[in-house]
């Protein structure tokens, strides 16, 4: 885990650019470990009164097993008036609600009997650190993604 956090005043201001990340991701039941390495652009979608959005797409290569190919993945950043960012899902279902002011926020989703546990930590302010722990009726996994800005 990282030891390191970086303050963060304004976490939809920090979250928008270009950046690169590699997710590494370990399921529990199967055993079967696989990799993301690829590229995240969050840009402004525009504004409504009071709250900025942004949406999130991720693409790249996906290894799981003994499969290699294409994946991507879609959030929107909905920023709030006290700095945080409510997170969605592509579909606009809710996520979680992210505050980044002490460098780091953990923050819990329950989608039906689906428990997801998660951390983000501010590194620095350049780098962010996602850790997902997933456990339900058919699920059981960990998921580590590092995002590093891109200039």
């Amino acid at each position: 885990m990282v030891g390191a956090t970086a303050a963060v005043e304004d976490t939809y201001a920090y979250l928008l650019g270009p950046w690169t990340l590699e997710r590494v991701i370990h399921d529990r039941r199967s055993g079967i470990s696989g990799c993301f390495e690829g590229t995240a652009e969050v840009a402004p979608l525009g504004s409504s009164p009071g709250a900025a959005t942004a949406a999130c797409h991720e693409q790249g290569v996906i290894t799981w097993g003994e499969h290699t190919g294409p994946a991507e993945r879609r959030l929107v950043y909905v920023g709030q008036g006290d700095g945080s960012v409510e997170v969605l899902f592509g579909d606009g279902r809710r996520g979680f609600a992210l505050a980044l002011e002490h460098g780091r926020c953990d923050a819990l989703h329950l989608c039906g009997t689906d428990r997801y546990e998660i951390t983000v930590t501010a590194v620095s302010a350049d780098e962010l650190e996602e850790r997902w722990r997933v456990r339900g009726p058919g699920k059981d996994y960990e998921a580590l993604t590092v995002l590093r800005r891109s200039r």
